[in-house]
């Protein structure tokens, strides 16, 4: 932990001296109008974290100075830049010669449509961030088929995938999105993956149980919700810094010229659809921010308002209806699965989504319903799980037979898988 401070030490001087040029980006700020002499604006001439250095320059000249500057400064402090590891990238969409080089310490920097920035790829077309939302795309596929691969012969598939999805995946696909901001069309591309591991997770992946099933089994937040949390958190820690701090004036000149940029627009959205307006940051009485109490009021509240939305959602869905009069939070507290295919046909007859006759004579009129092992009643999910015996058509034993209880029992639940893999045996051959 000291390394990197003592490093930003050694180099602290470097952006004292890029600032004090004036170039880069110019942030306005609010001032005294008739004050001729005072500036309205900052300036942003670079970012500085660690070992990695952003220049910003608004044309060549600019950019030459800030990189002469630089280079004066890794000479005096014995420090070597590679150009090789470095691009220039151009974003402004007014021409310019591509003819002119730039260097560092005497050094050809390459000229580049794209760079990666702490782990962030950024490009210079329209949309910045286009090559890495190709990349975020692959990752979420790659993500998925090592969950595959690494459950595939686990002690048990439920608890590996729901563990190596929420380790691995989840923190990949959301690093960064306090700042930036995906597009609606590969946030539902990244919601089917995780839809899909999840349904890996239960053992039925080819299925067409409802997401809000997957989602109540498994626990996982949307990545909407994943987004709100990050992207509340940091623009309100933004909101209490000085006006100094960079981040802020870019903040106060948003709202000074009605500008907003992608990020805190969307901000706004989702403050608004989680109903956290009313969440602010407090303080202790020596000014310091009490930022894990505002986390937690952040991550409650959109956790609750997340839960009204997925128990509203059940309800618009008839396959369902069993499912949803048990189901108060999302996730299960013992978990019923295993590897086993009698565990995969619980998971469907949870979900409502089980290939009786009685189901299946819906959309195929020709089917004749009736169950092929007593030939005297329709063969429903119920008539299945009490064995053809009527006496236990009560809908609490069945709840309590699929474990959708509060106090669910293993031996019931074990007993229904191996009855459900016996009838699929039975009848396979005559469905």
């Amino acid at each position: 932990p000291a390394s990197p401070i003592l490093f930003l030490l050694y180099i602290s001087s470097l952006e004292e001296r890029l600032q004090k040029t004036g170039h880069g980006f110019r942030v306005a700020k609010r001032g005294d109008f008739w004050n001729v002499r005072e500036k309205k604006y900052l300036n942003i001439a670079g970012l500085l974290f660690a070992d990695d250095l952003i220049l910003i320059g608004r044309n060549f000249s600019e950019m030459e100075e800030l990189l002469g500057i630089t280079s004066q400064f890794g000479d005096e402090m014995k420090l070597t830049f590679n150009p090789t590891k470095s691009a220039i990238v151009i974003f402004s969409k007014c021409s310019h010669s591509t003819e002119r080089t730039l260097q560092i310490q005497g050094k050809d920097i390459p000229k580049d449509t794209r760079y990666k920035y702490l782990g962030i790829t950024v490009s210079g077309s329209g949309n910045y961030l286009d090559v890495q939302e190709d990349i975020w795309e692959e990752k979420s596929q790659k993500a998925l088929n090592q969950l595959h691969a690494r459950a595939l012969w686990g002690f048990n598939r439920f608890e590996i995938s729901k563990t190596l999805w929420k380790a691995v995946a989840v923190p990949t696909l959301t690093y960064a999105n306090a700042v930036t901001v995906m597009t609606k069309t590969l946030e539902n591309r990244l919601s089917t993956d995780q839809n899909a591991a999840g349904k890996y997770a239960l053992g039925v992946p080819c299925s067409k149980v409802a997401n809000d099933f997957v989602t109540g089994e498994l626990g996982w937040s949307s990545y909407k919700a994943r987004e709100a949390q990050s992207k509340i958190r940091y623009f309100t820690r933004v909101k209490s810094m000085p006006d100094y701090r960079w981040p802020k004036a870019i903040m106060n000149m948003m709202d000074l010229i009605g500008v907003k940029t992608k990020a805190y627009r969307r901000e706004i959205e989702l403050r608004r659809e989680f109903e956290c307006d009313d969440i602010t940051l407090t303080f202790t009485l020596e000014g310091t921010p009490l930022l894990g109490v505002l986390n937690r009021a952040i991550k409650e509240r959109i956790r609750e308002v997340e839960t009204a939305n997925w128990k509203d959602s059940m309800s618009r869905k008839s396959s369902l209806a069993l499912y949803r009069t048990n189901a108060q939070e999302r996730g299960v507290k013992r978990n019923p699965y295993d590897n086993s295919r009698g565990s995969a046909l619980l998971a469907l007859s949870r979900a409502g989504m089980l290939r009786t006759r009685d189901a299946r004579a819906r959309s195929e009129p020709a089917l004749e319903s009736t169950c092929m092992r007593c030939g005297m009643v329709p063969e429903t999910l119920s008539h299945i799980i009490c064995e053809c015996n009527e006496a236990f058509f009560e809908e609490e034993e069945i709840r309590m037979r699929l474990g959708l209880v509060e106090e669910p029992s293993s031996e019931k639940i074990g007993n229904t898988k191996r009855i459900l893999q016996q009838w699929e045996k039975e009848t396979c051959n005559i469905r």
